[in-house]
């Protein structure tokens, strides 16, 4: 079997919570502009508290935040700033045998999004998704992600390997795995690439 193949296959049966979730109904739910729409279960899963709820005045199209940034514009550029002061600072803190834990992408997320969003660094509480496909139920994710932090996490931080077939393999199952229970309400592409490029540089 190709490292390409066990990463796939180690995605698909470690995430069996993703296979058994029912989409039920669906109802389009606004992110930010140039952004695929986000969706959000309806029913009992209705989404309710800061999460769910968006910047009076910004048409439905940016979350409230800590800074009353109403433009989509400016939120982004505010987000990309913090992201790359946020991933400086990391940088500096991290050893090469650094041990990625759970807490630790937890405070990488409320390093990055502390000033702008009253949840950085909490799992989501709305479900979320992308056209059809669905991530982890939000009352899935505490437990997802503490068999994140307990198998692919542990298993591959620190990332020593002997080739770059083993570290491409790392990064592709860390990666697939944190995506698919996409724990976070926003930020979870650009955390898990910061979280990506940490113990490859070294």
């Amino acid at each position: 079997m190709s490292n390409s193949s066990a990463a796939t296959l180690h995605i698909t049966l470690s995430s069996p919570v993703m296979l058994r979730c029912s989409l039920g109904p669906i109802r389009q739910f606004h992110s930010r502009p140039g952004r695929n729409w986000k969706h959000v279960m309806a029913g009992r899963y209705k989404p309710e508290g800061p999460e769910a709820e968006f910047e009076p005045g910004s048409l439905g199209r940016v979350l409230r935040n800590r800074l009353g940034i109403k433009s989509g514009r400016e939120i982004e550029r505010m987000e990309s700033e913090a992201l790359l002061s946020a991933t400086e600072q990391m940088n500096d803190e991290t050893h090469i045998d650094q041990c990625f834990t759970l807490n630790y992408l937890r405070r990488m997320h409320r390093v990055w999004f502390g000033e702008i969003y009253v949840w950085a660094g909490e799992y989501r509480q709305v479900n979320m998704g992308k056209g059809s496909f669905m991530f982890a139920a939000a009352n899935q994710v505490p437990k997802l992600m503490h068999e994140f932090g307990r198998g692919a996490l542990r298993d591959y931080t620190p990332c020593r390997f002997e080739d770059d077939g083993e570290l491409a393999t790392s990064l592709a199952v860390v990666h697939g795995e944190f995506i698919l229970i996409h724990p976070f309400r926003e930020g979870n592409g650009r955390s898990v690439v910061d979280l990506a490029v940490e113990p490859a540089r070294f």
